[in-house]
């Protein structure tokens, strides 16, 4: 059962489960799995209309149907797998698929589900004398019912009970709505980051609407991210997100509600913070000589690194237009743009930073290397660097790999370790009176600033 949306001799696109009738008018057309008929009142094959003649229009309005059957037949094929595994989109097309099935919409009523002799009907053939004992007992509750019932038989209900007109925002709406309105909501590890923080949420306590949350379920959410083995900074980083998700989604769908997972405490909280050794003298030296002899782009970023004091991801996403080696002082300039996808950590980390050692060295070489292969694209690191993304980590990686200048028989560091205040290769001094040497200013902070010397 199809109807072609294209036709031009030679390519045909069809469009699934719609067919059309004699007077052009489209509908939607699917047999009902066998077994399943006595879920739709012993109806052998389901149709409605899509009220259209264009299958430009048909065609979403089909889908969604169909997405919605797929649904509730996966759920009454195995309901104990759609308890632990249907998505959440899954179960809100499968709870309209029940309510369409029952010929009842949203907000039918606003108070017991029993009040409807079809819902009632369907929910005592679907779970027997556990739902009729619970249903006529004086003393049970709503939540009562809600144990016995799968994911997208609650859900059906639940919708069913709501208010006409009234609308419920679940979390991912607020996903949705966060990253859309964020400034760095198109870039992509800001939006993996942030759906991977949601997600833990989701796969914790379930996606519900923002005002159902409650603090004992936050706390389950703290619980689980650090069963995880994640450490309690990262444990904190990710409420952060969660954090913000909810805020942003109370305050724009203006909800009287609070958010329960403001001020968690974190059980031990920094006491597996791990300090980061800073590399000293002689191992910052092997690393540069291993930097000058190897000569290729993994080894520029390092000894820019090391030689800067500054993120891995601020080298990697310098552009050709950022690097200044004609200028009276050598510098680069951190700048963001996000446009092209580089960010800066604050807004105060933008600065114009002097060139000096091997940072100059691996600038120049990089300059050259850019410019013999006649990179088109305008970054210095393109193998780590395009348009819309920066792979800071993918660098870092590989820094402090078996193919990187820093496991040459020394002890284990992070590419962040050159950013320690410690004393500098040259001249024995520390970072900041290195900086002030070359024309820049030391930050109250302790991290080093040049001034503006272009």
């Amino acid at each position: 059962m199809a109807t072609a949306a294209f036709d031009n001799g030679f390519l045909v696109v069809m469009v699934r489960y719609v067919i059309t009738c004699p007077d052009g008018s489209l509908f939607y057309q699917r047999r009902v799995p066998k077994g399943l008929e006595g879920h739709h009142g012993g109806k052998r094959l389901l149709r409605q209309s899509l009220g259209t003649k264009s299958i430009a229009k048909a065609a979403p309005k089909a889908r969604e149907l169909a997405a919605q059957h797929d649904a509730l037949w996966k759920m009454l094929r195995n309901p104990e797998a759609a308890r632990l595994g249907v998505s959440t989109q899954e179960v809100r097309a499968g709870a309209r698929a029940v309510l369409e099935s029952l010929g009842v919409q949203p907000g039918g009523i606003a108070t017991h589900p029993w009040y409807d002799d079809s819902v009632d009907d369907y929910l005592a053939a679907r779970y027997g004398d556990a739902y009729l004992e619970v249903r006529h007992d004086p003393r049970a509750s709503w939540a009562d019912i809600e144990q016995l019932l799968t994911p997208i038989d609650k859900e059906a209900v639940q919708q069913f009970r709501t208010k006409r007109g009234e609308k419920r925002y679940y979390l991912t709406d607020a996903l949705s709505l966060y990253l859309g309105d964020h400034i760095r909501g198109e870039e992509k590890k800001f939006r993996q980051d942030t759906q991977r923080s949601i997600q833990r949420v989701i796969d914790t306590v379930g996606d519900l609407p923002l005002d159902k949350y409650d603090r004992e379920q936050a706390r389950k959410v703290v619980e689980a991210l650090g069963g995880r083995g994640n450490k309690t900074g990262t444990v904190r980083r990710q409420l952060r997100t969660i954090n913000a998700v909810f805020n942003h989604g109370i305050r724009e769908f203006d909800l009287k509600t609070s958010n329960p997972f403001r001020e968690l405490k974190i059980k031990g909280e920094g006491e597996d913070e791990e300090a980061r050794k800073p590399f000293t003298i002689p191992e910052l030296s092997l690393i540069q000589h291993k930097c000058y002899s190897e000569d290729d782009d993994i080894r520029h970023i390092v000894a820019m690194q090391s030689d800067l004091g500054c993120r891995a991801g601020e080298v990697i996403g310098l552009q050709l237009d950022d690097v200044f080696l004609d200028a009276p002082v050598p510098h680069v300039w951190f700048r963001a743009d996000t446009k092209v996808g580089r960010t800066l950590k604050t807004a105060t980390s933008e600065r114009k930073v002097p060139l000096v050692g091997a940072a100059l060295w691996a600038a120049k070489r990089a300059v050259e290397r850019a410019k013999r292969h006649r990179q088109r694209n305008g970054w210095l690191f393109p193998r780590y660097a395009s348009a819309g993304e920066v792979r800071a980590t993918s660098a870092e990686t590989q820094s402090t790999s078996g193919s990187g200048p820093s496991r040459a028989s020394i002890r284990p560091h992070t590419a962040s370790g050159t950013r320690c205040e410690t004393d500098c290769v040259k001249y024995a001094l520390p970072k900041k009176s290195r900086m002030m040497l070359a024309g820049g200013e030391a930050r109250p902070s302790g991290k080093a600033m040049a001034k503006d010397v272009a």
